[in-house]
């Protein structure tokens, strides 16, 4: 038969026992949590990065859309003030208009109303 004190020694061995076990499950839990939430961090880190990226291609592309119209916009409508000028410049010519008037009007260089014409 045990003693009153060997009864309550392993009682405290139990318990420290089932203690020790609850500890280490708890320890076991926590860190299962931390690496979930470092996981998901992770995880969350890269979507947004991805989304970022998809985003920032969508708006460059949108950017670079709008001004490469209205680049080429500018230079069709430089390209048709060209070529009207060069008409108009060819018609002066065959209606019979000096070079140098042609110049005067249109602000050039008798060289340049030459190119227009040649």
């Amino acid at each position: 038969m045990l003693s009153d004190y060997d009864k309550a020694d392993k009682a405290r061995r139990l318990r420290d026992a089932r203690l020790k076990q609850e500890y280490e499950e708890g320890v076991r839990l926590e860190a299962a949590k931390n690496e979930g939430i470092a996981q998901g961090r992770e995880e969350g880190i890269a979507q947004g990065r991805e989304e970022g990226i998809a985003k920032g291609r969508e708006e460059g592309i949108a950017k670079g859309r709008e001004e490469g119209i209205a680049k080429g916009r500018e230079e069709g409508i430089a390209l048709g003030e060209e070529k009207k000028k060069k008409e108009f410049i060819s018609s002066m010519i065959q209606n019979g208009m000096k070079k140098e008037e042609i110049a005067k009007l249109f602000n050039l260089s008798l060289e340049e109303v030459e190119k227009y014409i040649g």
